[in-house]
């Protein structure tokens, strides 16, 4: 079982950004894997669900759709999570208005992709094959062929 200290977790449930090293920690610049990543997430749930519950579903969704950008668009997701993440407690802290976890933001996904293509297939929408490889292609239409001239001057 991890530790998380009481002053930790309150900063956690009042939605401040908690650094865990000093400011010129290296490990503070380090991308976290998906692994990694999903490891720190699910303590950061634990502890706010706890208290609240209800949230369960918003932070599972949302734990979902990091792991659904990170597939489709590589490590960039962890880029879009910190972003996120930061947009999050400012809003607490600021406005006083939560966030919905569990709602991807367009917005700020399209900024961090910058136009990085997704490796969903374009022809049925599905992630395990590129759409070169879809099997739409082999059952679409081919458009019909131009009659071509044979030796004798015959068409075909």
């Amino acid at each position: 079982m991890d530790y998380v200290s009481t002053s930790l977790r309150k900063q956690i449930l009042e939605g401040l950004t908690v650094e865990l090293s000093a400011p010129k920690d290296p490990r503070l610049e380090k991308t976290l894997t998906l692994d990694e990543f999903n490891k720190a997430f699910r303590k950061f749930r634990n502890i706010i669900c706890k208290v609240y519950p209800q949230r369960r579903d918003e932070l599972d969704q949302y734990e979902a759709d990091i792991n659904d950008i990170a597939y489709n668009y590589g490590q960039r997701f962890y880029k879009y999570h910190k972003l996120f993440s930061a947009k999050a407690a400012t809003a607490i802290i600021e406005h006083n208005i939560a966030i919905n976890w569990g709602k991807v933001d367009d917005r700020l996904l399209h900024l961090v992709m910058n136009g990085l293509q997704s490796r969903e297939c374009e022809l049925c929408g599905d992630y395990d094959h590129a759409t070169k490889f879809c099997q739409k292609q082999v059952y679409q239409e081919t458009p019909p062929c131009a009659p071509q001239a044979t030796t004798n001057g015959h068409y075909l």
